[in-house]
Parts: structure tokens; sequence; C-alpha cells
């Protein structure tokens, strides 16, 4: 559900789009209607509200990847076991996914991303240890950023 663009809106409808129940108390400095209302500090009124939908969760089966499995080409090191994302609150949308590497970037590192776009294996050139990577998952449509995935820590190698 999407909140309305204009008009009247109720703490009971944005409980309502937060998953919370109807009645339950909460304040407009509560982290969940920060969010959102996409507002993350000072002050906001009830109209940043208009249009809002609840944001989107992604969980991973895994933050933590290593692998000594060489399959002796191209890019021989790879994880053994893929890591799936599962994306929650993400219904009326065209999902797109991109991994990207968080921090120092290393090119012998690459995802390489199934066909369903949920599963992910890590592979490099050579060795490495504790790259980190984050699943950013956007609107297919208009191209705005929905949610990013938690850390995942990628070793391969001996």
């Amino acid at each position: 559900m999407t909140l309305p663009a204009s008009g009247a809106l109720s703490a009971r409808d944005l409980n309502k789009e937060l998953g919370r129940g109807e009645a339950q108390n909460g304040s407009a400095n509560d982290l969940a209607f920060r969010q959102l209302a996409k507002v993350s500090a000072g002050g906001y009124s009830a109209s940043a509200f208009y249009g809002k939908r609840r944001p989107i969760e992604i969980t991973l089966s895994d933050t933590v990847v290593s692998s000594h499995y060489n399959t002796g080409g191209t890019w021989p090191w790879q994880t053994e076991r893929d890591v799936s994302s599962k994306i929650a609150y993400a219904e009326g949308y065209y999902l797109t996914y991109k991994w990207k590497q968080v921090g120092p970037e290393n090119p012998k590192v690459r995802p390489f991303v199934w066909d369903d776009k949920s599963w992910v294996t890590f592979t490099s050139m050579e060795p490495v240890k504790d790259v980190k990577f984050q699943l950013y998952v956007y609107d297919g449509v208009t191209k705005d950023l929905l949610g990013v995935s938690p850390v995942v820590s990628v070793t391969l190698g001996p």
C-alpha cells in the first residue's frame, strides 16, 4: 500500500503502512516514522508522509563468506556457497539489483549474479581477504534507490 498523495492522514494510516497495530502509540521521532517520511533529522510535518510507502527490507543468507575452492579457470577463486537475498515490502516494484564494493575497491574481485538476481557468487583472480560488498536495490522504472543490504565480507583463497 502507498499512503495517499493528499488529504487527511491519521496515525492509524501510518501504523497500517508500517505493519504495526492500528492503535499502537508512537511519536514523530520514532525511527520507523522518520524512515517512512524519509526525514533523518529535524522537524517535519504530516505532508512528509504523502505518497510514501514502507521501506523495503533486505536480508541475506550470509554476511561472511569464505572459500578455499580453486576452479583453476580465469577467475579461479570462488565461493562454494552462493549468497541469496530476500526482499520484503517491495510489492508493485520492478526491482533491479547492483552489488557494489564497500571501502577500498579491489578490481580482482567481482560478483557473478545469477539470472533471477537473488543469488550471487563471488569470484576473484587471486586470493583476497575481507573484501566487503553490499547489495543496492533500485526501482527499475524510476531508478530510485529503495534499499541497501547489510555488508557481506568475502575471503577467497588458501
